[in-house]
Formats: C-alpha cells, sequence, structure tokens
C-alpha cells in the first residue's frame, strides 16, 4: 500500500548503467545524497529511534511529493526538516508517475522511485509511497491527498512543498481541495 520502507543504507552507490539505464546522475547529487547517507548513519549510531509505527497507527504523517529528477539533499532536508518542526511521526516521498506540470526532460518513473528509494534507505522517518506510480493517468496531488485521506481518515496529513511550489499551486488541479485534505 505505502511502497517499500529500506531499513539499510545503500552501498551500491550511483551507476549510469543497470537499474539506472542511461540515466546520468550529476556529481553534486551524488555527493549530497552520500553525505546525507553518512548523516543518517551518524544518527542511528548516535541513538536517534526508529519510530516502528504502521502507516494506519501514523497520527501525524507528512506528505512530500515531486518529481525526484533527480531527488536531492534540499528534498531531504526538507522532509526531515519538516518533520522535526511539526513533530511528525513519519514523511511519506511520493514520486510523480505522469506529472502533468513536467513532461519532458524526466527519467522513467521506475528510475526516478528507485533513486528516492535509495535516497531514504536508512532513515526510518522517510517512506517512500509508490501511489503515483501504481496509478494510471497524470499524477495530481489532489487525488493523491484524496487517496491517503480516505486510507488514514485519522491522521493529521501535513502537505509539505517548497516555496517554488507554492508560487505554482494556483496552476494546480483544484487547488483549493488540497487545503480540504490537509494542513500546509
Amino acid at each position: 500500500m505505502f511502497g517499500v520502507r529500506h531499513a539499510h543504507l545503500c552501498r551500491g552507490g550511483w551507476a549510469s548503467g543497470g537499474l539506472f539505464g542511461e540515466l546520468v546522475v550529476d556529481d553534486v547529487s551524488k555527493r549530497l545524497v552520500e553525505i546525507f547517507f553518512a548523516t543518517t548513519a551518524m544518527k542511528k549510531e548516535n541513538g536517534v529511534k526508529d519510530p516502528k509505527v504502521k502507516p494506519r497507527e501514523v497520527k501525524k504523517l507528512g506528505v512530500l511529493g515531486g518529481t525526484f529528477n533527480p531527488i536531492h539533499l534540499a528534498h531531504l532536508r526538507l522532509a526531515e526538516e519538516m518533520r522535526e518542526a511539526l513533530s511528525l511521526e513519519r514523511v511519506l516521498l511520493v514520486p510523480a508517475g505522469d506529472p502533468p506540470l513536467k513532461r519532458a526532460g524526466i527519467a522513467p518513473a521506475a528510475q526516478r522511485l528507485e533513486m528516492v528509494r535509495r535516497a531514504c534507505a536508512g532513515n526510518p522517518a522517510l517512506e517512500v509511497c509508490d501511489l503515483e506510480l501504481r496509478r494510471s493517468g497524470p499524477s495530481y496531488s489532489v487525488d493523491t491527498l484524496a487517496e491517503l485521506r480516505a486510507q488514514l481518515p485519522e491522521a493529521e496529513l501535513w502537505f509539505i512543498v517548497g516555496a517554488d511550489t507554492l508560487a505554482d499551486l494556483e496552476s494546480w488541479r483544484e487547488p483549493t481541495r488540497l487545503f480540504t485534505l490537509a494542513h500546509f
């Protein structure tokens, strides 16, 4: 239902072939994700606890969607900062399956999903959600939030967006409905 959570660091590294096909991830993005992995490992070594909350038991849940083309440190930092600031138990990272506003020049959805899985590996507070990849047609945040709201009626959902996204919110599908489905 919510994708796969990983409990180990990805030690396979980044590749330009195989799983990622011909996808090229720039050196800066690779280094930023490696730094995040190292920071996450240090937190675990220093006693940061795994909340071990099952999705249906979560009371406060963050939702961070995006194309994640590629995922980078700013995405991960935003998720962690909002989790801490809002006392969220978990943050779902939801890669867009078919982003209606960004169709040109993006990696295939399966590759972006795998990048997000690797980036979240080792951090039990970040959970990958493949909901938009399993749904056919364009990926609209309003549909994703409505589905999460139906699956988790008691949860307090927080929709996490960057400042760049807020500027374009009016161009989204049913933007006012987003505010009825989740906190911002």
